[in-house]
């Protein structure tokens, strides 16, 4: 459970909603008698009513209350500003790092996409018989084609972002 799960409970309570279950509570601003339609997440400090559709997390909570934000000290601001700065420079060098590679595979792309014209030239010139080198070398480069069309589609896919954050770091040394 998370460290921050039992003031994220407080503060539901305090602002009126009702715990029916572990995860299922009673929104305060629907109307009473109604089954407990609202679900709450403590772990990761989220709500949600599926009948108002009112939601948040201990931010929304903490503004329905008008209770202030809590005040920093010096040396916890000065950590916040090291820890952000940190990740804006870890994810500069993880997109300058996505560009590069792309970069360099779309290079590779267009290299093996002309060498793949030049021997389909090649093989089209020779009327009859063709050379073994220039049909080996035709196939390998539409290989090579092949295997940079699919790296580009998973760089391209939002979807891998968490696989190629994690390679990046592995690359890098960091945990």
């Amino acid at each position: 459970m998370s460290e921050y799960a039992p003031d994220f409970i407080a503060l539901l309570t305090r602002s009126g909603h009702q715990p029916k279950h572990a995860k299922r509570w009673v929104c305060y601003t629907c109307p009473p008698g109604k089954p407990a339609a609202m679900s709450v997440d403590a772990e990761h400090g989220v709500f949600f009513c599926h009948r108002c559709g009112r939601g948040g997390n201990a931010i929304t909570l903490r503004r329905l209350l008008s209770i202030p934000r809590p005040t920093l000290s010096r040396q916890d601001r000065r950590a916040y500003a090291h820890r952000k700065e940190t990740c804006q420079r870890q994810t500069h060098e993880f997109l300058s790092s996505v560009a590069t590679i792309r970069a360099k595979k779309v290079d590779e792309f267009q290299h093996a996409y002309d060498i793949e014209l030049k021997m389909r030239d090649q093989a089209r010139t020779n009327a009859g018989a063709v050379p073994e080198d220039v049909v080996l070398r035709a196939f390998h480069a539409a290989t090579a084609k092949d295997r940079l069309e699919a790296e580009l589609a998973l760089l391209d896919d939002p979807s891998n972002l968490s696989a190629l954050i994690q390679g990046w770091r592995a690359g890098r040394g960091a945990a």
